[in-house]
């Protein structure tokens, strides 16, 4: 067991497989091969939180913990006793992030881009939730530098008007929806914004 104050809450931690979970409760309790997994409690005894990994520079067992919010672990948990897996929703787009600097450079390949914020669907799964919702892809690539880049489809801005202002943005967010779930995917598209309704699915197993 260990002692430690609760630093900040809502953090973004990225998970073994590259992928982020959102809501992470930050604590400068050490968490080491001993106490990974464990729970973490507050005064009263009550379970808020599984810990999870450490940021350390050292390289020992000090630094930044991360714990899993007990809410999270309540979703997920009953689906991995009743069906051994945890299905995650999935909206079916590939995307690029869009700041500042990329919004300028698609406005000189002529898109009509009033937003300097976003994520820029680049394709879409066929059959996914977005193509069947009809949201868009790229209809033509530019080169940037050595890269082509496909250009003229949707720029997700929000969903349930929430703002979207990265990719990690939108991982975070879809992870806290279920499967079957119905959300308004506000986009950019030809230069007006658009509401798209999607009804999310379970992301497919990987190969």
């Amino acid at each position: 067991m260990t002692v430690g104050v609760i630093s900040s809450l809502g953090r973004v931690i990225e998970s073994p497989n590259g992928r982020f979970i959102g809501e992470a409760i930050q604590t400068d309790a050490a968490i080491n091969p001993g106490n990974s997994g464990g729970p973490l409690l507050n005064l009263e005894g009550e379970v808020i939180g599984v810990n999870s990994q450490i940021a350390s520079t050292s390289g020992s067992y000090a630094g930044i913990g991360f714990a899993v919010p007990v809410g999270t672990v309540q979703r997920v948990v009953t689906q991995l006793i009743s069906q051994g897996y945890y299905a995650h929703p999935w909206l079916g787009v590939q995307t690029l992030d869009i700041g500042p600097n990329q919004a300028a450079f698609l406005r000189e390949a002529g898109m009509d881009v009033p937003v300097d914020q976003g994520v820029l669907v680049v394709d879409v799964v066929d059959g996914s939730p977005a193509d069947q919702a009809g949201l868009r892809g790229g209809s033509q690539t530019v080169r940037a530098g050595n890269v082509q880049v496909p250009i003229g489809g949707d720029i997700i801005t929000a969903i349930n008007g929430e703002p979207i202002i990265n990719q990690q943005a939108l991982t975070v967010y879809l992870e806290e929806q279920a499967v079957g779930d119905t959300v308004t995917v506000t986009v950019i598209r030809e230069g007006e914004s658009v509401d798209v309704a999607v009804t999310l699915a379970e992301r497919p197993q990987e190969s």
